[in-house]
């Protein structure tokens, strides 16, 4: 700690002026172990922020590459988050952003919040796709030129494509799967080939901002089943690995909501996104979600400390001021634990860990991405914003649990 308050400032000031954020790895006991990162191809591939709502000119262009000599087979899934009021009808993604006595409902009719939309597509060797959230993509270009595998042969006269479509979502806003299986077992492969990229776009004012997928590699451990352990326990489902451990702890380094530095107004968003996930019910009909608290500690320069908590389901987004207060409270609110005024300095470090329950069949890990905005003050125009990937640190001692469902062949 004794060096925090000068590489905290340093950081918070590389990000402002848009020096690439770093990650940790996950540390391990052998050269080979298998990794999380923000810059590492891998077996699953998170975009944990996506949101799309073409009336509001927002979208998110998404793209998935495969970086492998051979093809891969993609399965993936959308978890949309994005509810309104039972009453006003306003946007949310929890009750807590309603009026009191209102629930936040799916805008679906017989299908609750969070309930995943899958597709699974085959990429050809080094291929690269990008594409609108709210357009998706019914058919996947391919390269026929390849040299390695190039694209399937079609009957004449029809475009020459990989295999599979992506459904187009809007509105929405929540995360992206996506896990590397095999095409004829539709389970799960040892293979880390997967990479992605995400860009979210306002149009009104308009602004963008990019962040790198979360890569979480598979292990040589590896057994192929449709139960993805990340990480292990002691005790089954999870006694052996089969990816890279969500982390121990995220680090996120930054200025305090309402900081003023170098004339622009800073502002932080929190988006939180659960390692744990289950698409196929455990119990009864409904869609399984694991509820999530997140112990929080902040620290200012002066390496003084203060605490806070939140708790969500399958998703939450929220200004850094909101977490401790009221949401959609101004950036400066002078009573969060987040305010420049009560930290007293301008920079410093969020620590974030999901805590540990005693049911072994789940964890509680939790993946994260901070967006930074800066304004002109006193209410003035946007300038612009950016996404920072956070720093990965530790390995959970309990592990995080992916069920996939049964496929349909793709």
């Amino acid at each position: 700690m004794g060096t925090m308050k000068q590489s905290v400032l340093r950081a918070a000031v590389a990000a402002l002026l848009g020096t690439a954020a770093g990650f940790v790895w996950v540390p391990g006991a052998s050269a080979q172990q298998a990794l999380l990162g923000s810059d590492i191809p891998a077996g699953i591939t998170i975009f944990p922020k996506v949101r799309g709502d073409s009336s509001l000119g927002i979208d998110t262009v998404i793209q998935l590459g495969n970086t492998s000599d051979e093809s891969t087979t993609v399965y993936c899934y959308f978890v949309n988050a994005e509810g309104v009021c039972s009453v006003q009808g306003t946007p949310c993604l929890s009750d807590f952003d309603c009026p009191r006595g209102e629930d936040c409902e799916s805008t679906v009719v017989d299908q609750p919040l969070c309930q995943p939309v899958n597709f699974t597509i085959r990429l050809t060797p080094q291929m690269n796709i990008g594409w609108n959230l709210t357009s998706g993509l019914p058919v996947l270009p391919c390269d026929e030129g390849a040299l390695v595998n190039p694209c399937p042969e079609n009957p004449p006269g029809t475009p020459q494509t990989a295999a599979g479509n992506i459904p187009d979502r809007d509105p929405f806003f929540g995360e992206l799967k996506c896990f590397q299986i095999d095409p004829d077992s539709q389970l799960p492969v040892d293979r880390n080939d997967l990479i992605g990229k995400a860009t979210i776009v306002n149009g009104d004012p308009l602004d963008s901002y990019t962040y790198n997928a979360i890569g979480i590699q598979s292990a040589d451990t590896n057994n192929g089943d449709r139960v993805l352990c990340l990480g292990e326990n002691a005790d089954p489902p999870c006694d052996n690995r089969d990816y890279a451990s969500c982390p121990a702890t995220i680090l996120v380094n930054h200025f305090f909501e309402g900081a003023i530095v170098e004339g622009r107004i800073v502002s932080n968003e929190l988006t939180m996104a659960p390692c744990s996930q289950f698409p196929e019910p455990r119990v009864g009909g409904t869609v399984d979600l694991v509820d999530e608290t997140v112990q929080i500690l902040v620290f200012n320069e002066f390496e003084q400390r203060l605490s806070s908590s939140v708790s969500f389901e399958c998703f939450d987004n929220r200004l850094l001021a909101d977490v401790d207060t009221r949401r959609n409270y101004t950036p400066d609110n002078p009573t969060s634990v987040f305010a420049v005024g009560v930290q007293g300095t301008l920079a410093g470090q969020t620590r974030l860990r999901g805590t540990v329950s005693p049911d072994a069949t789940e964890g509680h890990g939790i993946l994260a991405v901070l967006t930074e905005t800066l304004t002109v003050p006193n209410g003035g125009a946007l300038i612009g914003s950016a996404a920072r990937n956070v720093h990965f640190v530790g390995v959970r001692s309990q592990a995080d649990v992916i069920q996939i469902p049964l496929l349909t062949a793709p």
